[in-house]
């Protein structure tokens, strides 16, 4: 039946290049603040007791068009803060390299760093080639954003969430890559609550 569901939204085989990624180096001097402190407390679960509207995003499905438009909707939504956490985003290797969704999304992103208030990123200590926060640090950088401000990097996380205006939430299991927007098997779900956002921002903050 998956198949099948794949056929009906227009899916098919996959080229081998759809998964491909290029190591390029990173020059040393580019770096962003490590972040090394112990939380300052934890979280107790939130219990919401009513209807909440949520949005469900699937991939693959369409070749990650409904994930990547309505993530690149919330994304340019945002009027006054944006706080995202995401293990890696897979830069590309070579200013001329077109990838589809992935760029597109990376782009968005990196207009709201230059532009709002207060946008922040999170990203994971460690990683190789392109994964590595390095890389993202050196190509926001040479892009105009203030890294210094924007940009951290945490030990062992694995969230993959996005806050904008303390009132839409993004949580789920897609990676931002290539094939992880568009061809990997994951969910996530876009949340319209003000209370759902109240709490993973007080997470986000801690």
């Amino acid at each position: 039946q998956y198949f099948q569901r794949s056929t009906d939204l227009n899916g098919g085989v996959s080229p081998e290049s759809a998964f491909a990624e290029t190591s390029i180096e990173i020059p040393e001097e580019v770096s962003l603040v490590l972040e090394w402190r112990a939380p300052s407390k934890i979280l107790k679960p939130k219990v919401i007791n009513r209807r909440v509207k949520v949005k469900m995003l699937l991939t693959p499905d369409q070749q990650g068009k409904v994930y990547s438009e309505a993530v690149l909707g919330l994304i340019e939504s945002a009027q006054s803060s944006l706080f995202f956490q995401i293990p890696y985003i897979g830069m590309p290797s070579a200013p001329g390299l077109t990838r589809g969704y992935i760029d597109r999304l990376i782009v968005a992103l990196t207009k709201k760093l230059k532009t709002l208030d207060d946008a922040r990123v999170i990203l994971r200590t460690g990683g190789s080639a392109l994964s590595a926060p390095a890389h993202a640090a050196w190509y926001f950088k040479s892009k105009g954003v203030d890294i210094d401000n924007r940009l951290r990097a945490i030990e062992n996380h694995h969230t993959k969430g996005m806050i904008v205006d303390g009132r839409r939430v993004l949580l789920g299991s897609h990676n931002w890559s290539k094939p992880g927007v568009s061809l990997n098997r994951d969910a996530s779900l876009l949340f319209d609550d003000a209370d759902v956002a109240q709490y993973y921002t007080e997470a986000f903050e801690i």
